[in-house]
C-alpha cells in the first residue's frame, strides 16, 4: 500500500517506485453530475483543482479513493490516472500526497522531474556520468545539515571511507542536485544501498542525492581536489 510504504521507515526504500506503478486521484475542476469513468488519451486535456499549502500553490493527489474521502465533501469531482502519466502531463507542477492525513508528504516539481526521468529509483546506487556529458560544480546556498550529520556518523562506522566531500551539480539543463564524493580504499559498491536506504528518511534541500567514489582523473575528482574540503574525514588513532 502507498501509504504504508511511506509512513515506514524501512519501505522508504520502494516508496518512489511504488508511487510510480500507483494510480493516483485527483480532484478535477470539471463539473460531473454523474458517476463516470473517463479514459484518457494523450489528447485529453484534464484541469486539476490547486489548493493553498504554506502559502504555495500544491496540486493535491491521494493515495487510494478512500483517503480522499477522508478529506475531500461529497459531490467532488476526481480523476484516477497512473502516477507517471500524471506527473508527464503535469511538468512544473508541485504536487502533495494525501494532504490532511498522517502521512502526507510534498512532491516539489524537481522531484518529480526526477521520478520521471528514473533518478529518483537510482539513489540506492553509484552514480554514473553519462559519455559527453557537461556540468556544473559549487556549493550550495542551503547546506543540508541533516544530511552531512547523518552520513558522517554512518562513514564513520565504516573503516574503508577515509574522506567524504559534498557539492551541488547539474548535468546539462536538468535541475541541481547533491554529490557526494567518497574517497575509500577498495570497492564500496556495497555501501550505496545502505546510505541510499538511510537518507530517504531526511529532508535534503536539493534531491535526489548521487554517490561518486573517488579515485579517478574525473571531473568530480578535480573539483573536490581544488575547492572541496571534506565534511568528514576518517580519524588515524584517535587524533585526527
Amino acid at each position: 500500500d502507498l501509504a504504508n510504504a511511506f509512513q515506514k521507515p524501512e519501505l522508504r526504500p520502494v516508496f518512489y517506485k511504488t508511487l510510480s506503478e500507483a494510480d493516483l486521484f485527483a480532484i478535477s475542476n470539471r463539473n460531473v453530475t454523474e458517476d463516470k469513468t473517463y479514459i484518457t488519451t494523450e489528447a485529453t486535456s484534464i484541469s486539476l483543482r490547486a489548493i493553498d499549502y504554506n502559502g504555495k500553490p500544491y496540486v493535491p493527489v491521494f493515495s487510494s479513493l478512500e483517503r480522499l474521502q477522508e478529506v475531500i465533501p461529497e459531490g467532488v469531482a476526481y480523476i484516477a490516472m497512473n502516477a507517471m502519466v500524471l506527473f508527464n502531463g503535469s511538468k512544473n507542477t508541485d504536487f502533495i500526497l494525501n494532504p490532511g492525513l498522517p502521512y502526507s508528504k510534498e512532491l516539489p516539481a524537481e522531484e518529480i522531474a526526477a521520478i520521471l526521468d528514473g533518478r529518483m529509483m537510482q539513489q540506492d546506487g553509484a552514480y554514473t556520468m553519462p559519455a559527453g556529458s557537461t556540468i556544473q560544480i559549487g556549493q550550495p546556498a542551503r547546506h543540508p545539515e541533516a544530511l552531512i550529520k547523518a552520513l558522517s556518523e554512518y562513514f564513520a562506522t565504516e573503516p574503508k571511507i577515509k574522506a567524504a566531500y559534498m557539492a551541488l551539480y547539474t548535468n546539462s539543463d536538468e535541475k541541481p542536485h547533491t554529490i557526494i564524493g567518497i574517497k575509500a580504499t577498495g570497492n564500496i559498491d556495497y555501501l550505496f544501498e545502505g546510505v541510499g536506504r538511510m537518507i530517504k528518511s531526511i529532508d535534503i534541500p536539493d534531491p535526489p542525492v548521487d554517490f561518486v567514489q573517488l579515485g579517478g582523473s574525473g571531473v568530480f575528482e578535480e573539483y573536490f581536489a581544488q575547492d572541496g574540503t571534506p565534511f568528514y574525514k576518517k580519524k588515524l588513532w584517535g587524533l585526527f
